[in-house]
């Protein structure tokens, strides 16, 4: 599908990689790293607070909380704090130099080295008895997750920023980092576990790879004195990356949604960026046009203010934008991404977000900007993401006004994936007309076979029709096909009769969506096996006003549908724990559907519905 970039690019890695002692932060910036001194000021405020803290155990229980109950965020929270604050302190003491923050960094380093695993609960893997608690507490640690990886990077930074004063209170804190992070990160990288591991024998790949490889590069870049290993670990980390751009079209669209652009291209970028160093700029691909495109696909996301077009599991607004996609914009020449992100923060003082529980070495690159000046940065009014299905159209180039919609295809075993082909998304006049619902709080749940048994994973609760009481389902060959794009009108038309199993008894399905003339357009034309019905499923954050017999409205905007389709709208029950933070995402207490329904429809008979948003 894709391509292997890297491979393309015949990188020889022997002899091209930076001893340890030869390496150097950011090599294209004469002096390395800098830190602003709006972030110096942040970081103290921070680290100061952190001095008078207590850190609570980290209970066995809270660990099975995920196997028990399907919580994660008990746990996770705990964990997470240590991390955070470990790495703001080591901040603070590397500006400082004063030992004020010393002891309780050295209390928080031995903490984390304590802890039995860094795999967090929900990506604990099983021996062959149970998963409720590790069993990494043997010699041989075999699978490294998002955490234990990013763990693994937060104590690289510790010990390249802070050696000389861990060792000025015992070598053995420095000691016990290096042991534990070629025990949990290094030596499972470099075996043969890595070939088993979950995400390594995921196809496609998804945001997993370039986050765990970018992280763990970390740990080589600041940790590994063996020259050869770091060439080793270069080379495996090159074929893993390939594997993940190989998953993506040449459009770079992104199937995850937005929410996960920053942990998949945004990873991919923290990945390069430390590949860049580590060969003095040798491996570079940043100008490479498929990593161009999968940069700007955050732009092209973007609907207006932090609104974004929230497929997959992504939440209707993020706050997606960070100087360090300035970074990302200028190392791929991208003018269309740096305007876009200058519009976005320019004005605005940087902000010290830690490690971000994610990708540190980016953010440290980024912590030397200063305050951006705007920039002016226009919208396409049109364009369509081919390889991911996607159509977007936008009435004017400026956001403050005029209709927007956000038409896909795809498939229903896209990563994250929503049973939703064919689902739309209106605004109007930058507010919500017709939403997808977006995700809520992960559990056990959300990741397990009972996944679509969750309002927000199933097709009736998008902007979908469901035929004689069946809605889609999931698995890959559940498709859009036969897309018709018109590059001038911007109408996308697909047949997503694939996308329903037999059970719906339908024999044609092709839906067409078009902004033009100041009206959305959505037609949908379909023919039935044998006599039925079918329901047409409409989501919104308000409820509807000015109902006739044909039409209501939505924010000021009127909403035309055929008179023989029956009207009815109900509340969204969003009362479990994966669906609770729903209407919050959306602004309001309570999200509607509408629900247009069609009965004592006759087999092997053409039908037409059409709805107009004007």
């Amino acid at each position: 599908m894709g391509r292997k970039v890297f491979f393309e690019h015949n990188f020889k890695i022997e002899g091209k990689i930076l001893s340890l002692d030869n390496f150097r932060l950011f090599c294209d910036c004469e002096e390395g790293l800098v830190i602003s001194d709006e972030i110096r000021k942040q970081i103290f405020e921070q680290a100061e607070k952190i001095l008078d803290k207590e850190y609570p155990l980290l209970y066995a229980t809270e660990y099975m909380m995920f196997q028990r109950n399907g919580n994660r965020t008990v746990y996770e929270r705990k964990f997470f704090e240590r991390r955070e604050d470990m790495f703001t302190l080591a901040l603070a003491e590397y500006l400082d130099r004063k030992d004020r923050f010393t002891d309780k960094l050295c209390d928080l380093v031995w903490l984390i080295l304590e802890e039995t695993t860094w795999v967090v609960p929900a990506h604990n893997r099983s021996d062959g008895r149970n998963a409720y608690l590790t069993y990494a507490f043997k010699e041989t640690v075999d699978y490294i997750d998002l955490f234990s990886a990013y763990t693994g990077a937060c104590l690289a930074w510790v010990y390249y920023l802070c050696r000389d004063v861990l060792d000025g209170v015992t070598p053995l804190i420095c000691e016990r980092m290096l042991y534990e992070l070629d025990k949990k990160i290094i030596k499972p990288y470099t075996s043969d576990y890595l070939t088993k591991m979950r995400w390594v024998k995921r196809n496609p790949m998804n945001n997993w790879c370039p986050w765990i490889v970018s992280n763990v590069l970390n740990v080589c870049a600041f940790m590994v004195s063996d020259t050869k290993k770091r060439e080793e670990i270069v080379g495996i980390s090159l074929e893993l990356l390939d594997k993940f751009t190989s998953a993506y079209h040449s459009d770079g669209g992104c199937d995850e949604g937005p929410s996960y652009w920053r942990a998949a291209a945004g990873a991919l970028y923290n990945a390069c960026l430390t590949l860049y160093d580590m060969s003095d700029g040798y491996i570079n691909i940043f100008q490479d046009p498929l990593i161009v495109n999968m940069a700007e696909y955050i732009a092209k996301a973007n609907i207006c203010d932090n609104y974004f077009t929230n497929f997959a599991d992504s939440h209707p607004k993020i706050s997606a934008v960070d100087y360090w996609q300035l970074d990302f914009a200028r190392f791929c020449d991208s003018k269309l991404m740096e305007n876009y992100i200058r519009n976005r923060i320019g004005g605005i003082k940087p902000t010290y977000t830690g490690a971000e529980h994610n990708c540190p070495y980016r953010l440290m690159r980024a912590y030397a900007h200063e305050t951006l000046s705007p920039a002016k940065f226009t919208y396409h009014k049109k364009f369509w993401l081919d390889g991911i299905g996607v159509a977007i159209t936008r009435e004017y180039e400026d956001t403050e006004k005029g209709l927007y919609l956000a038409f896909k295809g795809g498939h229903n075993d896209e990563s994250h994936n929503h049973n939703d082909v064919g689902n739309f998304i209106v605004f109007a006049d930058r507010n919500p007309v017709f939403i997808d619902l977006g995700v809520g709080e992960y559990t056990r749940k959300t990741f397990s076979k009972y996944r679509y048994d969750i309002p927000s994973m199933r097709s009736e609760y998008h902007n979908l029709p469901t035929f004689n009481g069946v809605c889609q389902q999931n698995g890959r060959n559940f498709k859009a096909s036969d897309y018709k794009y018109n590059e001038q009108s911007g109408a996308l038309e697909m047949d997503i009769t694939a996308a329903y199993p037999e059970e719906a008894k339908l024999e044609k399905y092709t839906r067409r969506a078009v902004l033009e003339n100041g009206k959305i357009s959505i037609s949908d034309s379909f023919t039935l096996k044998e006599d039925g019905n079918a329901t047409f499923n409409l989501i919104c954050r308000v409820y509807p006003e000015n109902i006739t017999d044909n039409s209501f409205c939505i924010e000021g905007r009127k909403i035309s549908y055929c008179e023989s389709l029956g009207f009815k709208v109900e509340e969204i029950v969003c009362n479990e724990t994966e669906t609770k933070r729903l209407p919050k995402s959306w602004d309001t207490d309570k999200l509607w559907r509408i629900i247009l329904s069609a009965d004592n429809l006759i087999g092997n008979r053409n039908y037409e519905f059409l709805l107009e948003i004007e």
